[in-house]
């Protein structure tokens, strides 16, 4: 394998020109979604950025490594178009769309400590850019609890990888790391609101003024100090006005 060159920039833009095309109309999972596109670039900027990988055949499978699996390319266009290295790397990467979800999510823990080195980078690279999506832009109906199942999977998958590119694995490890927290954070805040919202709504809360100081003192231990439109209930016999949900 090669490294990049300038005539190598060439196949690099042809790649990105055809994964392009092959994924147009199709968007990621998120709050926002953008256009398919952006992953398998960023996935191929991960390597080159961080992972320090110069390898033209790597980076161009990088940036066609979903087009098998989610476009109506073929393992044979591939191997005409960029050559046969490229599409053993891409069909590494491909996972059996006839097999349950679930199948192909078990077959990859299991799979990907027998990858090609390069493969393993690319795995590293695009668990990488898709923990970080979970984490910043997660799908809108994704529970905290399914986001976290997929970062526990994820790392599962990328034990796999270990060995394969100490840059990128460490990098792996930090965006693992920060959403953990981040997951952490919003669970602790899920809990106090539900425990808050469980006080609030007690027919034996104190309506006297003084439940701001009951509040206070039942999640004090949690080190949470709750707002002021969250710590006084109205006195018997006046409305509540509605909370907004915190799911």
């Amino acid at each position: 394998m090669a490294e990049i060159t300038g005539s190598d920039l060439a196949l690099v833009l042809r790649a990105a020109s055809f994964s392009a095309h092959r994924h147009r109309g199709q968007f990621r999972k998120g709050d926002d979604p953008p256009p398919y596109i952006n992953h398998p670039l960023e996935v191929a900027s991960m390597l080159a950025n961080v992972g320090g990988i110069s390898d033209v055949t790597t980076l161009v499978a990088a940036l066609l490594h979903d087009t098998v699996e989610d476009t109506s390319a073929t393992p044979e266009e591939l191997e005409t178009l960029f050559g046969h290295e490229v599409r053993a790397l891409v069909e590494e990467m491909t996972d059996d769309k006839e097999l349950e979800k679930a199948v192909r999510k078990r077959l990859q823990i299991e799979h990907t400590a027998s990858l090609s080195t390069a493969a393993k980078q690319i795995k590293l690279g695009d668990k990488i850019c898709n923990l970080r999506d979970v984490v910043e832009h997660p799908p809108t109906d994704w529970s905290l609890q399914r986001r976290r199942d997929y970062l526990d999977w994820a790392a599962k998958v990328v034990a796999g990888c270990r060995g394969a590119n100490a840059a990128l694995e460490q990098h792996f490890d930090e965006e693992l790391s920060k959403g953990r927290e981040a997951m952490a954070r919003e669970a602790w805040h899920l809990d106090i609101d539900a425990q808050v919202d469980r006080l609030l709504d007690d027919s034996s809360f104190p309506a006297d003024g003084q439940p701001a100081a009951v509040i206070i003192s039942a999640v004090s231990a949690q080190g949470r100090t709750l707002s002021t439109s969250r710590s006084t209930r109205p006195a018997t016999g006046s409305s509540m006005p509605p909370r907004s949900s915190s799911a």
